[in-house]
């Protein structure tokens, strides 16, 4: 997709305008996408109540009746305005495309799932497997879905008679997307996650220090309830849940985000916890909803309820026990919170569409607009809460005012190394190489080879620009022949996170 506007334009403006509208389109599409998906969850009920009931059963007025499409469509809408107004989506699609595209896919695969059951077809499951393929390209977590997405066809097949059949076509469809990238990527010596995966992996493997590396994946020091293993991924798995339940807005978004401990050291053996007030009060919520899709009694709503809390525990396993690093946590737990609380909000839909009986039914939108309307103020309540406590907090993060420094003290021939290159490339007049090896293989095999101080040569950079830590942790400790004296710090420019690092290389050490 970014080739799109690079192809379009040579205007480096122009080409950021154009990324920009993308963005915003992606964005508006999985907001027509939140429509769709509650529609498609509401429509079944609505369809079976008028195929199933008797006139008789109408007129005592049954729990459970169906819903008109005005009602349905109602809803819809709600759902897709409480998404789009998250102030967590609003941060995050003006920070980056990214995620806003992951959340799209998701709910695109997801919606050709709920379709394949209302309307089983081998055309509807051929379309399934496309959409699993890009939720996988566009965030590789999406694969975890994928596998409770399989398992229910397996167990529950869409099309009767055709259990193998269908799972042998979704697989292929999605191989068949996931393959272009898959080539381009081991072509290039690298595996073929997708490019989030990627940068998970880089982090994480780059980034341990020799006498704090995590300790060994092992499943008798797991049962066995090793205290270094207990403690070391307990307190990832307790960073991870916290983030993730922090931004399911349809429970916890009035949560502060210095939520406090409410269990600490909540030993399993496996892993020691520490439980806060809002995942405890998130996890209530959702079994509370679970509550709700069995009194709804439906079958639909049971099933994504039992897939989006799999999902969720199959995410915290695994970025607690892969992953482990915090870096990703909060952004990469994003596009599960939301596409779980879409799932949340229509189970609870649902159900309100169950406890209202005919003789109530008007009472089902002022209801769900109250219900919406609540949940507005209560998440718009913890934003501000915390736009508040930054007001005092320059928002710098300093790789703009390095790009000028350098624009103003380093000659316009200048070789720039940065491994976070994107603002410095941008406005930087100099050459600049991107050193954290996500766009260029080269750079990729040194750091993983323990030669990056040798790629600093042979690429005949002047100067090394990044925060320290990440000049440390990426250079200096992925640089078998470093010696003291290969760079020398010549400027330290103030950043919100971190101060940028402006070295100077001292060339005459590449002849040694």
């Amino acid at each position: 997709m970014s080739i799109i506007p690079a192809l379009l334009t040579h205007d480096p403006f122009d080409t950021v305008h154009l990324f920009q509208w993308m963005g915003v389109v992606v964005s508006a599409l999985a907001c027509v996408m939140v429509y769709v998906l509650t529609w498609e969850i509401l429509l079944p009920h609505h369809q079976s109540m008028n195929e199933n009931c008797s006139t008789s059963e109408i007129r005592r007025g049954l729990p459970w009746q169906a819903p008109t499409t005005a009602q349905t469509a109602t809803i819809a809408l709600f759902n897709a305005a409480l998404w789009y107004w998250n102030p967590h989506h609003v941060a995050y699609s003006v920070n980056g495309m990214e995620t806003t595209l992951s959340t799209f896919a998701t709910l695109t695969m997801l919606t050709a799932f709920v379709t394949v059951y209302r309307k089983p077809s081998r055309r509807g499951v051929l379309w399934l497997g496309v959409s699993m393929g890009v939720a996988f390209l566009a965030r590789v977590d999406a694969s975890m879905l994928i596998l409770w997405l399989i398992l229910a066809i397996t167990l529950f097949p869409p099309i009767r008679g055709e259990r193998v059949r269908t799972v042998l076509m979704a697989g292929i469809m999605g191989a068949l997307v996931i393959s272009p990238w898959a080539l381009f990527t081991l072509a290039q010596g690298k595996f073929m996650l997708p490019e989030s995966g990627s940068a998970v992996r880089a982090h994480t493997l780059y980034t341990g220090q020799p006498n704090e590396l995590p300790p060994l994946l092992s499943v008798s020091s797991a049962i066995n309830g090793d205290p270094a293993f207990a403690m070391y991924y307990g307190q990832k798995m307790s960073q991870f849940t916290r983030e993730l339940t922090r931004q399911l807005y349809a429970f916890a978004m009035g949560i502060p985000r210095n939520d406090s401990i409410f269990l600490n050291d909540v030993n399993l053996r496996v892993v020691s916890l520490d439980v806060a007030h809002g995942t405890t009060f998130v996890i209530i919520g959702f079994l509370f909803v679970g509550g709700v899709a069995l009194f709804s009694k439906s079958r639909m709503s049971i099933g994504l309820w039992v897939m989006a809390g799999l999902w969720m525990i199959t995410a915290i396993v695994l970025y607690s026990f892969v992953v482990i690093s915090w870096w990703f946590y909060e952004r990469y737990s994003l596009p599960i919170a939301e596409v779980v609380s879409i799932i949340v909000l229509c189970v609870a839909y649902v159900g309100l569409f169950r406890l209202f009986n005919q003789r109530f039914k008007f009472m089902i939108i002022p209801v769900a607009f109250g219900l919406n309307l609540m949940l507005f103020m209560l998440y718009m309540h913890g934003f501000w809460g915390w736009i508040n406590i930054r007001d005092d907090i320059e928002q710098r993060a300093g790789f703009y005012e390095a790009a000028v420094w350098l624009n103003e003290n380093v000659p316009a021939d200048a070789r720039i190394g940065a491994f976070q290159s994107g603002v410095i490339v941008y406005y930087t007049d100099a050459t600049v190489i991107n050193l954290d090896g996500k766009v260029n293989a080269d750079a990729h095999d040194a750091m993983t080879g323990g030669r990056m101080w040798d790629y600093i040569c042979e690429q005949n950079l002047d100067y090394v620009v990044d925060w320290p830590v990440m000049v440390y942790f990426l250079l200096m400790q992925r640089s078998d022949n470093w010696q003291e004296g290969n760079l020398e710090q010549i400027a330290l420019i103030d950043g919100f996170i971190n101060p940028i690092q402006v070295n100077r290389v001292n060339k005459t050490r590449c002849d040694r």
